[in-house]
């Protein structure tokens, strides 16, 4: 029997989430680190914007001299294993202009309204911006940032966007599921939709170069 979800705003699901957010699998985030991994340029400064609990700051430190992550919920930022965080809106970001090498931006855009001032705040401080977010046709499909929490399922508001929406992009990637993704799939007792999500486009990844 399915379970109806409770929409929340952004700030309440990721109070919810933040406890279990690095303990569930979830297709994804694996998904985008797959698809990201090899596609991050080595950077000196790095600011990670939205960066939850802090997965890609965990990756980027081996290689960065400096890496910074920026998040508005506090309850995420506590579960975050690293010295450098701040508080903060990614429309207004507390950086001086050009002063990171990469911004980058996990899964979170659509969280962000306007969208383009967001991205246009990124290319403000950074020389390269690279976003990742739902496929605008995942989105279309009906694919909700939800998760569960103790057996209840919330789905957390947000606004998709199209490519229009935002500065033109200088590199648009779409990533799809594979093989590596099924086994989260049936873990999830969806491994009779899996055939058919591999078709659709997931994620996709647009890269600015600051002009």
């Amino acid at each position: 029997m399915s379970v109806s979800a409770t929409l929340v705003n952004n700030s309440e699901g990721y109070r919810l989430w933040a406890p279990t957010y690095d303990e569930s699998l979830n297709p994804m985030v694996a998904l985008e680190e797959r698809g990201l991994a090899d596609s991050i340029p080595r950077a000196g400064r790095v600011i990670d914007v939205a960066c939850g609990t802090g997965r890609w700051l965990k990756r980027l430190r081996r290689t960065a001299e400096l890496i910074v992550g920026i998040d508005l919920s506090p309850e995420m930022l506590a579960r975050c294993d690293s010295r450098s965080l701040v508080r903060g809106d990614a429309l207004r970001l507390p950086f001086a202009s050009a002063s990171a090498d990469l911004v980058l931006c996990s899964l979170a855009l659509s969280y962000m309204t306007p969208p383009r001032a967001a991205v246009e705040e990124m290319l403000r401080v950074g020389g390269t911006v690279i976003v990742t977010d739902v496929h605008p046709e995942a989105a279309r499909r009906g694919w909700k940032h939800s998760f569960r929490r103790e057996g209840f399922v919330y789905e957390i508001e947000n606004r998709p966007y199209r490519l229009s929406d935002l500065p033109p992009a200088d590199e648009i990637r779409e990533l799809h599921f594979g093989e590596p993704e099924r086994h989260i799939f049936e873990r999830a007792a969806k491994a009779g939709y899996f055939d058919e999500a591999c078709r659709i486009p997931a994620i996709w990844m647009l890269k600015w170069q600051a002009r």
